[in-house]
């Protein structure tokens, strides 16, 4: 519909008095309106403030635990690493020991065969990393 024609149609309707008191009402009810759904958004506004401050809080501590756990963690490896080089330290002191004070190790038998390992020929085999690592040694009795 054109806007003349709009016009012409509105002008033909009958007028109407509005109330005395009908702008005020209309402009009150209006300004009621705009008060009650301020309130909600102020309530969802501070809601969604206090989230985001949960959610930022949150984050900040889940960075200062992981980061408090990194270096928990480095601090157990590095004592680790240390404690693999007192083992190896004490290991290399017990070879030493052993090969100073008797080349060879008891490891039982009975009445009839006592088993020994020559730790001299075993270091070697090891070395020379051949398939048999423990060969096989002549004893005929005797002390060792």
């Amino acid at each position: 519909m054109k806007d003349e024609k709009l016009d012409q149609i509105l002008g033909e309707l009958p007028k109407e008095r509005a109330l005395e008191k009908f702008t005020e009402q209309v402009l009150t009810r209006l300004t009621d309106q705009k008060r009650s759904e301020q309130y909600p958004r102020k309530i969802v506004l501070g809601l969604a403030l206090a989230g985001a401050i949960l959610a930022l809080f949150t984050a900040v501590f889940v960075w200062w635990w992981q980061a408090s756990k990194k270096d928990e963690i480095l601090g157990q490896i590095m004592a680790l690493q240390a404690e693999t080089q007192e083992l190896r330290a004490a290991l290399a002191d017990i070879q030493l020991r052993t090969f100073q004070t008797q080349p060879v190790l008891y490891l039982g038998g009975n009445e009839q065969i006592d088993y020994v390992l020559d730790m001299k020929k075993y270091i070697q085999s090891r070395k020379t990393d051949s398939k048999r690592r423990v060969l096989p040694v002549n004893y005929s009795g005797g002390s060792l």
